[in-house]
């Protein structure tokens, strides 16, 4: 049975049992009998990325609800602005990215949303929730991960001992990166935000204090560890195998796999500061207008976009990394189930209107740490005091 049709035969089932179909099928009308009614037009915003997955499902949901989906593809990082300016008459759903929640939720751009039969990871379901009041139906998600020559690296580091045992060094851009940095940084309890008793960031910054100090004094007394490599430069320190794991995300494994000639497997990062080491989770949803001129027939294709069959379309046609576990066990690539598995502690990055004030700070606080001038003290005490001057704490 091919992908399309054993996906079909899913979806059928899926809807069959939530009622939106009848578990018995009807007779197939002969080509003189008079066509169905046209019925409700559902339309939604996606990227190019779900356009395969996006046909199948119009093909299921017009068969199964006789109703039509019209698909319009955008530019992802586009939808940011362009969908809340056009809610009241824009699509009925839409995707869009966890850091943009608490912006289209203040407009008033988008509804609360079920997770109908979804269970996703916490990590992940965590991250659309804002004031006990869930938005998106995820997914895909992203994140990093120890990506590792399975050839010399055979199972899961257990501390940061263990991995620097391994003679791993862990490449760092020359200007910083704070997005890869932040699972050794979340390892000395280190947080971003303040967070709110229902676990929302909020805009007061919580790098200062004892665990960041504690952190930018840990990062200059081991700088040997995280060579400063731009990204060919890294590609290459890896795939040559001048270190056996290199710390990056599934957008690196198609130049990794060009260049290297051992197999690969993936690992969580394992903590150093004695927390659980956090990477940052950057996760996809399917939002309900909350203008939709058809929240019932969206909510509908909602339901049938939350069952494992979807969701496994989803990933078998984008590659993207899955939400859920429910098909995991059909995942044979060891490069994507540890990418899961980090996942599984992964924290969702803040809203992008409060990280556009600290990726830049950060990142030169990282660079000068790992050099040697400076006090380590001195120097992470300047940038949260930068940092909070920009957001106005």
């Amino acid at each position: 049975m091919g992908l399309k049709l054993r996906i079909l035969v899913g979806l059928a089932a899926v809807l069959a049992l939530a009622g939106c179909v009848s578990a018995t099928p009807s007779a197939t009308p002969s080509p003189t009998e008079a066509a169905p009614s046209a019925g409700i037009t559902v339309q939604v915003w996606i990227d190019q990325e779900l356009s395969e997955s996006f046909a199948v499902f119009a093909e299921q949901f017009k068969k199964d609800t006789g109703n039509n989906l019209d698909v319009v593809v955008k530019d992802f990082y586009a939808l940011e602005t362009e969908f809340p300016a056009q809610a009241p008459t824009g699509p009925d759903l839409v995707v869009g990215s966890n850091e943009w929640v608490s912006t289209w939720a203040a407009s008033g751009a988008i509804a609360q949303v079920p997770l109908y039969s979804l269970d996703p990871f916490d990590s992940v379901s965590q991250v659309f929730v804002r004031s006990a009041v869930n938005y998106g139906l995820p997914y895909a998600t992203e994140n990093a991960a120890l990506i590792c020559n399975a050839d010399r690296v055979g199972n899961a580091p257990n501390n940061w001992e263990d991995l620097i045992a391994k003679q791993v060094k862990l490449p760092i851009n020359p200007g910083g990166d704070p997005y890869l940095i932040q699972a050794v940084q979340s390892s000395f309890g280190v947080e971003l935000f303040q967070k709110s008793e229902t676990g929302d960031y909020g805009t007061e910054l919580a790098l200062g204090g004892e665990p960041g100090l504690k952190f930018a004094s840990w990062l200059r007394g081991n700088s040997v560890d995280f060579p400063q490599l731009d990204y060919t430069a890294a590609t290459e320190f890896f795939a040559t195998e001048q270190t056996p794991c290199w710390y990056t995300g599934m957008w690196s494994v198609p130049a990794i796999k060009e260049r290297a000639t051992f197999n690969l497997t993936a690992f969580p990062m394992p903590s150093a500061g004695g927390e659980t080491a956090s990477p940052f989770g950057a996760s996809r949803a399917f939002f309900l207008n909350s203008k939709s001129k058809h929240p019932d027939q969206a909510s509908a294709l909602l339901e049938l976009l939350a069952s494992d069959s979807a969701q496994q379309l989803i990933f078998e046609t984008t590659g993207r990394q899955p939400v859920t576990s429910a098909f995991e066990g059909s995942i044979q690539d060891p490069v994507m189930r540890g990418f899961m598995e980090a996942s599984k502690s992964s924290v969702g990055i803040p809203d992008a209107a409060l990280m556009q004030h600290v990726w830049g700070p950060l990142g030169i606080a990282q660079v000068k740490l790992l050099g040697l001038e400076g006090q380590p003290k001195d120097i992470w005490s300047q940038m949260v005091s930068e940092v909070s001057t920009k957001l106005g704490n």
